[in-house]
């Protein structure tokens, strides 16, 4: 089945799944396609955050949804220019 992930500006794109892989494995071709570590992803279905381990049938997730990503900071960070953190 091919599922569509959207981001704050839009598609981020269309994944191929077999409705019994887990989430992680999405985030693994979201890493793939866009750098982001699979740690610093979040992604979302009505609303609420899906696990890492569990799956597209686990969630009752079809061909039709589309699933929400958000990118995360990594947890105490500092910006570049400056000594300050991220929290």
């Amino acid at each position: 089945m091919q599922i569509e992930v959207k981001d704050f500006t839009g598609i981020m794109g269309y994944f191929e799944m077999d409705s019994n892989d887990s989430i992680k494995k999405l985030k693994t071709k979201i890493k793939k396609q866009e750098k982001i570590p699979i740690n610093e992803q979040r992604i979302f279905h009505l609303g609420k955050e899906l696990e890492n381990e569990r799956t597209f049938n686990d969630y009752e997730i079809d061909q039709r949804d589309t699933l929400e990503f958000v990118a995360k900071l990594p947890e105490k960070s500092h910006c570049s220019c400056c000594s300050c953190f991220i929290i």
